[in-house]
């Protein structure tokens, strides 16, 4: 969990994550103001030797259905964020790469989510001989023109994974 100079308070306390409040803002409202605090997260846009993108499918509780993302997970207490990444991807999608890009670091919600998410570019991803994925997943591979498309459309809709796939688009002109 992220700590800050600003006093916050646990409100209520999950494995994954904390509701507290601060007082940052007390000289504006007498009311706390509430934050989301947790791990620190990796996202990574995988592309295949056949420039495929790899997607999870996943049911999602928040919106009660499936959804296409990119592979994502939280960062370990003392794992580098670059590590991590290639776990998540390898529990997510049974995929190692051949190279990884770091494309930044960022914020979900600005307004409510403390903690930082990294982004990784992993080019050359194949599958990995033996490996299981974790329950629940399913692997989607799409072509970088048909991303494009789901992107366009709404298909594909988990935001913070589009300006990651902008920001790689720019940099390595794909």
């Amino acid at each position: 969990m992220v700590t800050s100079e600003v006093a916050i308070k646990i409100e209520f306390q999950t494995e994954w994550f904390n509701i507290v409040s601060s007082e940052a803002n007390a000289e504006s409202s007498d009311k706390p103001y509430y934050l989301i605090d947790g791990p620190n997260s990796v996202m990574i846009l995988p592309i295949t030797k056949d420039d495929e993108i790899v997607l999870v499918k996943q049911y999602r509780h928040s919106i009660d259905g499936y959804t296409l993302e990119f592979p994502a997970g939280f960062i370990s207490d003392g794992e580098i964020p670059m590590k991590a990444a290639g776990r998540e991807l390898l529990e997510e999608t049974g995929y190692q790469y051949d190279d990884i890009k770091e494309l930044g670091i960022g914020r979900v919600m600005l307004n409510r989510y403390i903690p930082q998410q990294y982004g990784f570019l992993a080019l050359g991803a194949v599958k990995a001989p033996g490996q299981t994925i974790e329950n629940g997943m399913e692997v989607v591979l799409v072509s970088l023109n048909e991303f494009k498309k789901m992107v366009i459309s709404g298909e594909f809709n988990q935001m913070s994974a589009v300006g990651l796939w902008y920001k790689a688009t720019k940099l390595y002109k794909f």
